[in-house]
């Protein structure tokens, strides 16, 4: 039997397990986005798996092929969810394009906390 150690990083296997896990945010994230949406069975599906994923092997970067399949940038949320973590938010909040009625914009912006800050900038 043995300890509980953390024995594989010394031995050169930090590399891996980080890869290892990037892995599992990709895969989580096609599962999410394609299969679980348009269903595990669905014959389109497959053959774009087959098409963006398999067909292309080591021939094509692994992230165009990801992006190919998923039709977009590849997101960590499903992996986060699958964890039971909160998902991240996606997208940044943006400042309005018009100014209040007091003649200012403002902004919300997150702290390191992830709390919402709210910034004036007096036009």
């Amino acid at each position: 039997m043995c300890p509980a150690t953390w024995w594989h990083f010394p031995e050169g296997y930090d590399g891996r397990f980080y890869s290892y896990h990037w892995s599992e945010v990709y895969s989580a994230d096609m599962f999410a986005s394609r299969f679980e949406k348009e269903g595990i069975f669905n014959p389109a599906t497959g053959a774009s798996y087959r098409k963006e994923i398999l067909a292309p092997g080591g021939s094509r970067d692994a992230m165009d092929s990801l992006k190919a399949f998923l039709g977009r940038e590849p997101t960590a949320d499903a992996f986060l969810k699958a964890k039971g973590l909160a998902a991240a938010q996606s997208e940044t909040p943006k400042q309005p394009e018009k100014p209040t009625k007091a003649g200012a914009y403002v902004a919300l912006k997150a702290n390191s906390e992830n709390t919402p800050v709210t910034n004036m900038m007096i036009a």
